[in-house]
């Protein structure tokens, strides 16, 4: 697994069982399709449940930077 989200190379050995792996995948994927959606309460409420969870760095760091992003976005919305 990659260490922090702007390394180039995976650093970190990981050994799961099998349970603890697909409910890492299952949370990636429902992480991914958020990022997708590009809707910031979509995006808001998956990384919320994705809290404590051992995900993949890179794909977590897209969402919180798409959640920054789109909550500015709204910000500005409800501004004007």
């Amino acid at each position: 697994m990659y260490e922090h989200y702007d390394s180039l190379e995976k650093e970190r050995p990981v050994c799961r069982s099998k349970a603890v792996q697909k409910k890492i995948r299952d949370h990636e994927s429902k992480l991914s399709e958020g990022v997708e959606t590009n809707d910031y309460r979509t995006v808001d409420k998956v990384l919320r449940t994705c809290t404590g969870i051992d995900i993949d760095v890179k794909l977590r760091r897209k969402a919180h930077v798409l959640h920054a992003k789109l909550e500015h976005e709204l910000n500005i919305k409800t501004f004007l």
